[in-house]
């Protein structure tokens, strides 16, 4: 048994490196070889969701933007939408009913946007086999993928960053944990008492009517943060340009981030403002009000691959945001377009 084991280690070790060998007979020369080809992408994101659980579902888009200033800081700028109200489920249910909602709130769709930067702590370079693909053929559901592996000088960023963070979203009276009554059968908000000191019941009630809540639309109101985050990252870029014997130039730009953030901001709810004009405050001050958590926290990644002169963005999330207290966490998941550039005056040059 030992001398079959044997065996089969020896025949594995054996392939591999007649693959290793082979993979070498390809001569290539390297075209150019430099971590600081860019320093901005533009990414349009024709797809973006944020789901929060208790809180909404937004389906939209993005606009990604970021810009290395030399070898001292990095700006970025984002921004999200919803496509149309109906993707945007805390709007879509407080306002599209058959029947009129209890509340006459104005609401304001789903916007999450960031505006902040990263000042580098370690701007280095350091030389990394980095694979490029050679030829890529699919055949049905295989697809068939020759590569090698080349030195390439890597840029690696270990930074601080820290920004600004806003987002607002319409929440809704069944998110709130905290009313009572019978919601299925369109309860009474109780114990929510307006400016003039009577009671949220009676005729304002959770939904239009208390016979068929699925079509109902539903008390709603805004919810609006502002507060700020601060975190780490890390960031790689590289840029290899080879052209290999039979196939040509190829390579390109490739560039990873990874980075977790704590983030605190005050937590703001609207009234809920009745169809008779009287307001209700739903803050969470009262015994009945939506509850409300001042910080969060989170992390994501991001990955960019530029074969020419387009590229391809992914960027995933996950993590708590500052908002209702009952809302565990949230997961995002964007896909976009990246075009890369370079700005001269604020560039890098090579070490």
């Amino acid at each position: 048994m030992k001398t079959i084991t044997t065996s089969i280690f020896a025949l594995i070790l054996l392939i591999s490196s007649i693959k290793n060998s082979s993979s070498q007979t390809i001569n290539y020369k390297v075209l150019e070889d430099n971590p600081y080809h860019n320093n901005m992408e533009v990414t349009v994101m024709p797809f973006y969701v944020d789901y929060a659980p208790n809180n909404n579902l937004s389906l939209g888009y993005g606009i990604n933007t970021s810009v290395v200033y030399k070898k001292k800081a990095t700006f970025n700028f984002f921004i999200e939408r919803p496509y149309a109200p109906v993707f945007d489920w805390g709007y879509h249910f407080g306002t599209i009913g058959i029947f009129p909602s209890p509340t006459v709130n104005v609401l304001h769709k789903f916007v999450d946007l960031e505006l902040g930067g990263t000042y580098h702590l370690r701007d280095h370079t350091k030389v990394k086999n980095r694979k490029v693909v050679l030829s890529s053929v699919t055949n049905g559901r295989t697809t068939t993928t020759e590569s090698i592996k080349v030195p390439a000088t890597v840029r690696k960023i270990l930074g601080v960053r820290g920004g600004l963070y806003n987002y607002h979203t319409v929440i809704t009276a069944r998110q709130n944990g905290n009313i009572s009554g019978d919601l299925a059968g369109g309860g009474d908000i109780k114990g929510v008492i307006s400016t003039d000191g009577s009671r949220f019941g009676g005729a304002a009630r959770l939904y239009s009517t208390p016979e068929d809540p699925f079509f109902n639309t539903e008390s709603a109101t805004n919810m609006k943060v502002l507060g700020i985050y601060a975190g780490i990252s890390s960031t790689s870029y590289h840029y290899i340009k080879i052209d290999a014997d039979g196939y040509g130039e190829k390579g390109g730009y490739r560039f990873l981030n990874f980075y977790a953030d704590a983030m605190i901001a005050p937590v703001r709810i609207d009234d809920f403002v009745g169809a008779d004009g009287k307001r209700y405050d739903v803050s969470g001050k009262g015994a009945q009000g939506f509850k409300t958590r001042p910080f969060g926290a989170r992390v994501g990644y991001e990955y960019t691959i530029v074969p020419k002169h387009i590229g391809y963005y992914a960027k995933t999330e996950i993590g708590f945001k500052p908002g209702l207290a009952n809302s565990k966490f949230y997961v995002s998941l964007g896909f976009g377009i990246t075009v890369p550039a370079k700005i001269k005056k604020i560039a890098s040059e090579k070490e």
